[in-house]
């Protein structure tokens, strides 16, 4: 396996971040470690990746979401936008 070693920026100062990458045909992630470098004895933790499904069979159904009743549907930005671009205006000072 390779490591992969994130340099952090100074938000992120005092914790290292690895990825450990594996040789051959299928470079996968296969295991992360984060370092708290500013903390007593430097804890750390880690990951180990195995059984990458990279073909799975995953149901639309999945996807559906349900609301619970009385939910109400919030506008996201992008669709404010989108509607405020589309809108026509109004003639003679019309409001």
């Amino acid at each position: 396996m390779y490591p992969v070693i994130m340099s952090p920026r100074e938000t992120s100062r005092g914790v290292d971040f690895q990825v450990w990458v594996a040789q051959g045909s299928q470079p996968l992630p296969r295991r992360i470690v984060i370092t708290y470098k500013d903390e007593p004895r430097q804890p750390q933790f880690w990951a180990d990746l195995s059984n990458w499904n990279l073909a799975p069979e995953v149901s639309d159904a999945l996807f559906t979401f349900t609301p619970p009743e009385g939910a109400d549907r919030i506008p996201f930005l992008a669709e404010v936008r989108g509607a405020a671009a589309t809108a026509t205006p109004k003639k003679g000072g019309e409001k």
